[in-house]
């Protein structure tokens, strides 16, 4: 029977379909998933010419792997995962190693934390906040592009970032920090 625009099938039951033989079911997901994978693939490793690579890559290993997904989870965190193996591995970047560290205390101090003239002088425009965010490490765009762009829970960002949920909530409280003190410098020093 058909599906009406109002039964989206789930990515699961599309996976599961695609092992059995049904390779539309696997263009749908495709279709489904592609611009959020390329946008966060791009925020994640910038405007380089290996996104292309690492979307078609990533893609290619879900086709091959499709039979090992439990159904456990989102299937979209574990194809967001594969994703992020597939960056690590064109990189060679160790996935839960961040790449820079900086103390709690001084993040605060840049974002403004006790500055309510810095605070009240924010206006940031979508363009302000694309470019601090470019500048932020690839750990903490990658958080912050999961989480508050793409929507993933924080369980989903979990299993995506092969971390435990509650070093997705630390990894996230400082890399929205690093983004306010992004947007901060930018202001005082403008």
């Amino acid at each position: 029977m058909p599906r009406t625009d109002q039964e989206i099938e789930p990515d699961a039951e599309l996976l599961h379909r695609f092992v059995e033989g049904d390779e539309s079911a696997f263009t749908q997901l495709v279709v489904r998933h592609y611009d959020a994978l390329t946008r966060w693939v791009r925020h994640v490793v910038g405007a380089r010419p290996e996104v292309d690579d690492i979307i078609q890559e990533t893609f290619v290993a879900v086709m091959s792997s499709a039979a090992s997904f439990d159904g456990e989870g989102s299937a979209k965190a574990w194809i967001f995962g594969i994703a992020r193996h597939r960056i690590a591995r064109q990189f060679r970047r160790r996935v839960s190693e961040p790449e820079v560290f900086e103390p709690l205390e001084d993040l605060g101090l840049r974002a403004g934390w006790g500055n309510p003239e810095l605070a009240a002088s924010r206006t940031e425009s979508i363009e302000r906040v694309e470019a601090a965010l470019a500048r932020l490490s690839e750990d903490a765009r990658e958080v912050i592009v999961l989480r508050d762009i793409e929507g993933f829970t924080n369980p989903e960002a979990a299993e995506i970032l092969g971390l435990e949920v509650n070093a997705v909530k630390s990894r996230l409280h400082r890399a929205r920090l690093a983004l306010m003190a992004e947007l901060s410098d930018e202001v005082e020093h403008g």
